[in-house]
């Protein structure tokens, strides 16, 4: 396989282009693998390069000397905000990396994860590892849903002992200038510079009490800083993300289904958010919905109205890409 002579680094699941807009914030040009054609013509139609492929077809030491790897595998198996049917195979992750770092292949413990697994897409949480094993690059960043950092942290130690530096941690959007509140798993590792937790340029949304601001950073970034919303009224934003109506809905999560716009907004996810005023509602746009993601409002989501707010839902946030870049490379990055 062919990649670009510019390219800095492999983005793996590439999607719609998240990484890449996060990369180019920090000066850096990232390769896309994606398997899917509408995301990656939404990435092409932005102006990055994209391979239409399965990552797990491909031999990741044909990359060559390209200095760094992103991944962001599927998630959607094992995601609260889906059906789930591989939350369960999350038991098998951990073994599966426990026996690599027992001296088993890391072919044949994908295998086995394929073999148990509920849903087709949990072995491919483990394709982060292989590609890093086998490609050796220089700095490694991988994303995922917050309920993988067990399987991030197993990881971790096999990553050591091969020579790299490595962080693991939940990343909160918000403290990144992410007008949402996203937690996501993150693991930073680089074989050429110590890495740590990229620090917060902005404030923790304290949920329990939305008027208190961490000291020594910038207030999170509210809906109503980045949606021009000129309609009178109280009006709130609410997500289709555990909705409260539904019954698999717990308490928690019935609590969170509504924000102020003066808040940062419930995490965005592949079906679009409303603004309700009482009993009036109103869609959240696509333009606006890829703003609370931190894409620019005219990004050119390819598809029908459905298939660009899946897209925008399943994208890593650009804003905080851009931080765990900068990290992981040592590249510098101005704060929003």
């Amino acid at each position: 396989m062919d990649y670009p002579y510019l390219c800095d680094a492999v983005n793996l699941f590439s999607g719609a282009g998240g990484w890449e807009v996060g990369a180019a914030q920090v000066g850096m040009r990232a390769h896309g693998i994606e398997l899917f054609p509408l995301p990656a013509a939404s990435a092409r139609a932005a102006g990055f390069t994209v391979t239409e492929a399965s990552v797990a077809d491909l031999d990741p030491r044909d990359a060559g000397d390209i200095a760094g790897l992103i991944a962001s595998p599927p998630c959607q198996g094992v995601s609260v905000a889906g059906k789930g049917a591989g939350r369960e195979d999350v038991i098998f992750l951990s073994p599966a990396v426990r026996s690599v770092e027992a001296g088993r292949s890391i072919d044949d413990a994908i295998a086995e994860v394929c073999r148990q697994s509920l849903d087709e897409r949990s072995a491919l949480i483990l394709e982060p590892l292989r590609w890093t094993l086998l490609m050796r690059p220089e700095w490694t960043v991988w994303e995922q849903v917050s309920t993988q950092l067990p399987v991030w942290r197993g990881c971790a130690g096999l990553l050591e002992s091969n020579g790299y530096s490595v962080w693991t941690g939940n990343m909160a959007s918000e403290r990144y200038g992410v007008p949402q509140t996203r937690a996501r798993a993150v693991l930073i590792a680089s074989r050429t510079r110590r890495v740590g937790e990229p620090p917060a340029t902005h404030s923790r949304f304290h949920l329990r009490d939305p008027g208190r601001l961490d000291e020594g950073v910038k207030p999170w970034v509210s809906v109503a800083e980045v949606i021009d919303w000129q309609e009178p009224g109280d009006w709130v934003v609410r997500s289709n993300y555990s909705r409260g109506g539904k019954k698999h809905a717990t308490a928690a999560q019935r609590g969170r289904s509504t924000r102020r716009l003066d808040q940062p907004s419930i995490t965005v996810v592949g079906k679009p958010g409303h603004f309700m005023c009482g009993d009036v509602v109103r869609r959240i746009s696509v333009p606006d919905t890829a703003v609370l993601q931190s894409f620019p409002a005219d990004y050119p989501f390819q598809g029908n109205k459905e298939q660009r707010y899946q897209q925008i839902g399943n994208a890593v946030p650009p804003l905080l890409a851009a931080h765990v870049l900068a990290e992981a490379s040592g590249r510098a990055w101005v704060a929003r």
